[in-house]
């Protein structure tokens, strides 16, 4: 789509405005109090997005995904044991049914903290983050064959992780809670050991001997480095193309593209599923992905 660059804008949209406040809303913050909140509010698009995104990515959208089984997975002896709670979840994932049941439960209420971003202590800025999922990009489900009364997957001793993309979902390890053990004295326990070395061996697998490789970098704040990038790059996306949105035929040429019937009074606003940054109408029940995520 051409995008037409109208004069920009002095003053932030109301789209924009509703935007932060929709985002700064999802957010599960601790504490959840005033100040808290008042910190959101003050950071810049880019930042808060930044924040969204690193709560948003400990979820996993519903979308049919092809399952991959690993051997490590199979050969556990601990596999026959699970298999029929495994088998649950891996048909969910199939089907792109909702497998937020079996995620934690932690990011519903452990959002964002503003301790977080403390320098004081290393342990602080992991109060808000997953460090398995953010070192590593691996989510972990649990196995349970029954909700408890909240609703999710009654936990269980051995839970299984992953590695998840939109179109794959890699089933890597199962392993017991003792791998979420921070290290302690300089050791750390065996299932963490092993969940590192799956870790070297998937991302030196292309390698070539002697080459020098670099996992996925990690900023010092704790953050994804390309989550970051992520939010820099949609913050731009949206600041270049909001005026736009009040050009009546820009809008309609939105429509058009989508083979969509235009309402006589599109309503369009800001939106994120998930990771993806998109354009929506709610009163005609019409999405445009702008800017997709690989999960």
């Amino acid at each position: 789509m051409e995008v037409r660059h109208l004069p920009q804008q002095t003053t932030t949209s109301k789209r924009i405005l509703e935007l932060r406040q929709t985002l700064i809303k999802q957010i599960p913050k601790f504490p959840n109090n005033r100040a808290t909140l008042a910190i959101l509010q003050e950071k810049s698009l880019s930042e808060l997005l930044i924040d969204y995104f690193t709560w948003a990515v400990r979820y996993v959208p519903p979308r049919i995904r092809k399952v991959h089984i690993s051997p490590e997975v199979l050969n556990d002896a601990r596999w026959e044991l699970n298999r029929a709670g495994a088998q649950v979840l891996l048909e969910k994932i199939e089907t792109g049914s909702d497998v937020t049941a079996h995620l934690s439960t932690e990011p519903h209420t452990r959002g964002y903290t503003p301790s977080a971003a403390s320098t004081a202590l290393e342990t602080e800025k992991w109060a808000d983050k997953d460090f398995l999922l953010n070192v590593m990009g691996f989510h972990h489900f649990h196995l349970g064959m029954e909700l408890d009364e909240s609703g999710y997957i009654k936990r269980t001793g051995v839970v299984l992780f992953a590695y998840a993309t939109r179109d794959e979902f890699d089933a890597i390890a199962l392993l017991d809670h003792s791998v979420f053990a921070a290290s302690s004295g300089g050791t750390m326990s065996e299932e963490r050991k092993r969940l590192w070395r799956i870790f070297d061996d998937r991302v030196l697998k292309n390698a070539a001997p002697g080459e020098v490789f670099l996992p996925p970098p990690i900023a010092t704040s704790g953050h994804q480095v390309w989550l970051v990038q992520r939010a820099s790059h949609c913050a731009y996306v949206i600041r270049e193309l909001d005026a736009n949105l009040d050009d009546p035929e820009y809008v309609l040429q939105l429509y058009e593209e989508a083979g969509v019937q235009p309402p006589k009074r599109p309503k369009i606003k800001w939106f994120f599923r998930g990771l993806e940054l998109g354009l929506i109408d709610q009163q005609a029940q019409v999405y445009f992905a702008l800017v997709k995520a690989h999960l």
